[in-house]
């Protein structure tokens, strides 16, 4: 399992709001993607904060943690975010608010992320189960990456120059901008 990542702040912003984690415990990969909203100082203290959350709970399942993040975050301005756990070609994802999933994979990934801001107000958690196959292609991915994004040209080979190039072609300037790649 190979991971890369992109991530860059708002043009007018000095800090990022959005933060991104992967923690690997033995065959176990947790990988969270997290906007804090809007941008600037305020939103990086509520992506720090879901960060922190994250890494306390990495063992949980993805929902579990997604409700830990809510706890954490009320009384910041909140977030989007995405969780997806990986293990023995088992994949299982959350997600509440304009986090993605794109995937590049032998058997269809379909995720989605429900309506909702991490730490105010979440309608729904749903944990989706897949089954990825090594040399699959998995990006999540804030707003701040056009969702027109393509898995085309990423090589394999140079993931962590795939994930840079990424993120300036479909960056956007004014808002900050997160994704992870994960080569399985």
């Amino acid at each position: 399992m190979h991971f890369a990542r992109f991530i860059r702040a708002h043009e007018a912003e000095q800090i990022c709001g959005d933060a991104i984690r992967v923690i690997s415990k033995e065959n176990l990969h947790t990988v969270a993607v997290i906007d804090g909203l809007g941008h600037g100082r305020e939103a990086n203290r509520a992506a720090q904060a879901a960060d922190e959350t994250v890494r306390e709970l990495a063992t949980q399942p993805p929902s579990l943690i997604l409700k830990g993040c809510h706890q954490a975050l009320q009384g910041t301005r909140g977030a989007a975010i995405g969780i997806m756990q990986l293990k023995d070609c088992q994949g299982s994802f959350a997600g509440v608010g304009n986090v993605e999933v794109r995937a590049k994979s032998r058997k269809p990934i379909k995720i989605i992320s429900f309506p909702g801001i991490v730490g105010h107000n979440i309608r729904k958690i749903q944990e989706f189960e897949f089954i990825y196959n090594p040399g699959d292609l998995i990006c999540m991915f804030s707003d701040g990456i056009g969702s027109r994004i393509s898995l085309d040209e990423v090589d394999p080979k140079n993931l962590e120059e795939s994930a840079q190039q990424l993120g300036l072609s479909y960056g956007r300037n004014y808002d900050d901008a997160s994704l992870v790649l994960i080569l399985c």
